[in-house]
This record gives structure tokens, sequence and C-alpha cells, in this order.
């Protein structure tokens, strides 16, 4: 989930990048985390 509360289009696993839709932030999936990178 996004700060926004949108639900991001990121896998169950693995690594990958989204940006949200709404707010332009880009979030990050790396060891099974999601984190915002700034």
């Amino acid at each position: 989930m996004s700060e926004f509360g949108e639900q991001l289009e990121l896998p169950l696993s693995g690594d990958a990048e989204t940006i949200c839709p709404h707010t332009g932030n880009k979030y990050r999936l790396r060891d099974n985390k999601v984190e915002r990178v700034t």
C-alpha cells in the first residue's frame, strides 16, 4: 500500500519498483519489504 492508501502494482516476492499514480512517489520491493524511495 502506498502512503496515499492505494494498492501498488508489485509482485508478492522478488525485486521491483513502481510509482504511485496519485502522488508520484516511487516505491521499491526488495528482500520482501516495500520502501518509499526518496
